[in-house]
């Protein structure tokens, strides 16, 4: 079997499938190898820099370098990180602007949305996005659902997510939690009605201040992702094996490994950066955000 070599940027998706998002070292150029069949991974040892993302213009560029960051935990250098531009940005609560990035503050004068997504297990988290990207960003986190709530400017958009989680409700959501929670436990128009009932009460805890924010509420979801993984479960007895980096668990349902190095199986489907195969022995479940800018040998049929 004859493996290509790329370095693994991310997982990206559409509504109907997930690809990954590589970089060529040889041809110089990024491309995406579609999810769809069967995969073959392995994962090298060496991990370099996986380029800058530019806020203007919305495209990656490789590093002029390919920084070794094999020892390190972050997956940008210095350089790319600051051509990005968008560090200060993740701490910001809209209060007060934390960055002097010209690329970065144009970027927050764009329409941003505020959003409710829902995550298996009755998880119910805030967070916002460009507004022109609002469901890619949905499908990046893994969320089955969600409905967009409000239309505003970047920072603006910080403030009420600082002040609705502020209520209790959550701002992130693990990668350890996701995968412990595959499992659709609701049905699609139940799920729907959560979202809205979630947001009657925050519009009378935080959102009555922000009327001119409000938009009716649009409803988003990728359901038919989880169904795909509820129907092999329900046909394998529920067996599943999950692969994640920290720690070693055991128990009647799950079993976690550290620092898997091959994926090997059909693909059952993505979720945000889970991916899901079937083996013979049942499912399992890989957290690809562990392997950003590792070098990987694969193969992927379509």
């Amino acid at each position: 079997m004859d493996l290509e070599r790329k370095q693994l940027i991310r997982l990206v998706h559409n509504q109907t499938y997930s690809s990954m998002f590589v970089f060529d070292l040889n041809k110089k150029r990024y491309e995406k190898i579609p999810l769809t069949s069967h995969i073959s991974l392995i994962k090298e040892s060496k991990k370099f820099c996986i380029g800058s993302y530019h806020l203007a213009t919305k495209t990656t560029k490789p590093c002029k370098t390919f920084y070794d960051l094999t020892d390190s935990r972050f997956i940008r250098c210095k350089e790319c990180e600051a051509i990005t531009g968008f560090q200060d940005c993740v701490r910001c609560n809209g209060l007060s602007c934390l960055t002097k990035s010209k690329s970065a503050i144009d970027y927050c004068n764009e329409d941003h949305a505020v959003y409710l997504a829902y995550f298996p297990g009755g998880m119910v988290k805030v967070g916002t996005t460009r507004f022109s990207r609002k469901e890619k960003r949905i499908l990046e986190q893994g969320a089955i659902a969600a409905i967009f709530i409000c239309k505003c400017d970047g920072k603006l958009a910080r403030e009420i997510e600082y002040y609705i989680g502020q209520t209790g409700m959550k701002t992130r959501v693990s990668s350890d939690y996701k995968l412990k929670h595959l499992y659709i436990d609701q049905s699609e128009s139940a799920i729907q009605e959560i979202l809205i009932h979630v947001l009657h009460e925050i519009t009378v805890d935080v959102l009555q201040d922000y009327s001119s924010a409000q938009i009716p509420p649009q409803f988003f979801s990728q359901y038919h992702r989880f169904e795909k993984i509820k129907r092999e479960l329900e046909g394998s007895e529920g067996q599943l094996t999950f692969d994640f980096l920290e720690k070693t668990f055991s128990n009647q349902e799950y079993d976690y490994h550290k620092d898997f190095t091959q994926i090997h199986g059909k693909v059952v489907t993505c979720v945000g950066n889970i991916l899901v195969t079937k083996r013979a022995e049942g499912l399992s479940a890989y957290d690809l955000s562990k392997m950003q800018g590792y070098m990987i040998q694969f193969q992927a049929d379509e």
